[in-house]
C-alpha cells in the first residue's frame, strides 16, 4: 500500500513538472504593429517609435493607411516592458513658394508625450487616435 501511495505521488510530481504554467509560456514570437490615426483620419509617412530610459527606441513608419509595424528580428534582449511614445510627422508648409516644414503631430504626442504603452510577449496591437482636441481626457486613446 505504502509503494503505491509513492508511485501516486511520484507521478503526480512528474507530471505537474512536465510544463511550464500558463503564465510563463511564450505565447509566440513578440510583434507589434497598429494603426495610428490624428483626429479619425489615417496618419501616413509618420514616425512611430517607442522609448526606454536606455537603449536605442523602437522605430516604425506609417502606411498610406497609417499601418506601423516595428521590427524586433534586431533586438538584443528583451523588448518587453514600458515605453514612452513619439509619433512625429513633418510636411511642407502649404504657401506658395515655400519649402518649410511644419510638423503635423502636437507636441503632446511627439517631443512632450504624454502617450505610455507597455509592450508584452506574443502578437500585440497598439493603437493610437491622436486628438488634437483641447478637451480631450485621456491623450491617444
Amino acid at each position: 500500500m505504502q509503494a503505491q501511495v509513492y508511485a501516486l505521488l511520484t507521478v503526480l510530481v512528474l507530471s505537474g513538472c512536465a510544463g511550464e504554467p500558463d503564465n510563463a509560456k511564450w505565447r509566440g514570437e513578440l510583434e507589434v504593429s497598429g494603426v495610428v490615426k490624428l483626429d479619425g483620419i489615417p496618419l501616413a509617412g509618420a514616425t512611430v517609435s517607442f522609448h526606454q530610459a536606455t537603449g536605442s527606441p523602437l522605430v516604425a513608419t506609417t502606411d498610406q493607411d497609417g499601418n506601423y509595424a516595428l521590427d524586433l528580428t534586431e533586438i538584443e534582449g528583451s523588448a518587453l516592458g514600458k515605453y514612452s511614445v513619439r509619433i512625429r510627422r513633418s510636411s511642407k508648409l502649404n504657401v506658395e513658394g515655400s519649402s518649410e516644414m511644419v510638423e503635423d503631430v502636437p507636441e503632446k504626442f511627439n517631443e512632450q508625450t504624454e502617450l505610455v504603452r507597455d509592450i508584452f510577449d506574443g502578437a500585440i496591437s497598439i493603437d493610437f487616435n491622436l486628438i488634437t482636441e483641447a478637451e480631450e481626457d485621456e491623450p491617444g486613446e
